[in-house]
């Protein structure tokens, strides 16, 4: 890979690592411009988790909604997400 290629991939790609209340880590390398549903999904995928009752905050406790991207979110290269369990009753 030549040193423009590697600008074009560092400017348009950040590495943000997605953490869950119990302690479990998932690093994802996205594109700044995907949305985040993508990432809420795979997360629970590898978690055995459903992402329906996962709620993703930023480190400022912004919501990650689905329609959001690093880039409406502000996520900087090594930014971390915080995932909690959305407790609800039945």
């Amino acid at each position: 890979m030549n040193n423009t290629a590697r600008k074009d991939y560092g400017a348009n790609y950040i590495t943000v690592k997605v953490a869950h209340a119990d302690g479990s880590e998932v690093h994802f390398l996205i594109k700044k411009s995907i949305k985040m549903k993508w990432m809420k999904e795979d997360f629970a995928k590898r978690t055995k988790k459903s992402w329906h009752f996962l709620v993703f905050l930023t480190e400022e406790f912004e919501r990650v909604k689905n329609d959001d991207t690093a880039i409406t979110l502000q996520l900087r290269d090594g930014a971390r997400i915080l995932v909690y369990e959305n407790e609800h009753s039945g």
